[in-house]
């Protein structure tokens, strides 16, 4: 099953913004969703890992090859359903 990882932070507004955004589009795909708040745990060594550097961030990665898709920012429906189209088919 592929995953996607959202990264976000309580602290932010456009993260918050996304959240039931993400969680509609995200419903119509046969994924694991993996939340990462950058600010607790080991959240700020994940981000450093798939190299996000704003949030929200949106990483699909390809457990195979250790490459992966990532989309960063306030985006609207179509955009996160056309990157996740995207992303899923190339893994």
């Amino acid at each position: 099953m592929s995953k996607v990882i959202k990264f976000y932070s309580n602290s932010c507004a456009p993260c918050a913004a996304m959240a039931p955004v993400f969680k509609k589009v995200v419903a119509d795909y046969n994924v694991e969703v993996e939340e990462v708040n950058i600010t607790e745990g080991d959240g700020r060594e994940q981000a450093i890992e798939y190299g996000v550097r704003s949030i929200p961030a949106f990483v699909v990665p390809n457990m195979n090859s250790g490459a992966h898709y990532s989309l960063s920012g306030m985006q609207t429906e179509s955009n996160l359903r056309a990157f996740l189209d995207t992303a899923l088919k190339g893994i």
